[in-house]
């Protein structure tokens, strides 16, 4: 009786998020900028009972060239942006992407005060090498088409949403929780070739690497990893990462790491 409990709580409450996340989508489309939704109702379907996945925000993507339009709707639709500029910016993305620490900022938290309403903006994926131009023209070759709260939608297809399981994996690491789960789900649902197109997509992104790493934090994963020839070790900017070290101080340690002269 509690679990059937807890399933109805998680129900109500992500069908409220379903409503307002349909609600910023069409404001979205009104202004003519293309979303692509991330995880959320997105990933439910990866679980045996999709109202089972609770989430607490929605999670959109959008073209880096609409970027500020798209901040611009959200502040007419009553959104703050309540994140402080991340370290990432601030640090040269070559030497990140060279001790493996790139993509470590990929979004923007929006909050609307009134009803503690989250949009997460996207610019990029997480843990990609790539422009956040590029990532887009690539993931908008991977797209299929969801009915959320009455709204025809834009998210990933399956090898694109298997990448973004594992990169979101990479991002938080094994205590992560929702990723991980997430992750264990995706390694029961997707099959051997759609693990494989979404190397090959990674490929493009320049985030094989951290594609691997994502797996090998389940074991199942790190078998998958390894047939795929892709690594699964993390890095040191990894575990710092993980550990919840700013970004620039990961890059920073991992320099000091590194041997020989590159370094």
């Amino acid at each position: 009786m509690a679990s059937s409990t807890n399933v109805g709580a998680t129900a109500a409450s992500t069908f409220r998020l379903d409503v307002k996340g349909a609600e910023i989508r069409q404001a979205f489309n009104a202004a003519g900028i293309r979303t692509v939704l991330l995880k959320g109702p997105a990933f439910a379907r990866l679980y045996p009972d999709p109202r089972s996945r609770e989430y607490s925000d929605v999670d959109l993507l959008v073209d880096p060239a609409a970027v500020q339009r798209a901040q611009q709707v959200l502040v007419a639709a009553g959104f703050r942006r309540f994140d402080p500029e991340s370290a990432v910016r601030q640090t040269d993305a070559v030497v990140g992407g060279a001790v493996g620490a790139h993509g470590a900022s990929h979004a923007t938290a929006w909050l609307r005060e009134r009803d503690h309403f989250v949009v997460d903006l996207h610019d990029s994926l997480p843990q990609c090498g790539v422009p956040g131009d590029l990532v887009w023209q690539a993931v908008t070759e991977h797209l299929d088409v969801v009915t959320v709260a009455g709204v025809i939608t834009s998210t990933l297809d399956r090898p694109a949403s298997a990448l973004l399981v594992a990169l979101h994996a990479a991002h938080h690491g094994p205590h992560s929780g929702p990723a991980a789960t997430d992750l264990e789900a995706a390694l029961k649902v997707f099959d051997r070739g759609c693990w494989e197109a979404a190397r090959d997509l990674a490929v493009k992104l320049q985030a094989e690497a951290a594609m691997g790493i994502g797996l090998g934090i389940s074991d199942v994963g790190g078998t998958i990893a390894r047939e795929l020839s892709l690594p699964s070790e993390p890095t040191a900017a990894n575990r710092l990462l993980w550990a919840g070290a700013p970004w620039s101080a990961s890059v920073l340690e991992s320099v000091i790491g590194q041997r020989g002269l590159r370094a």
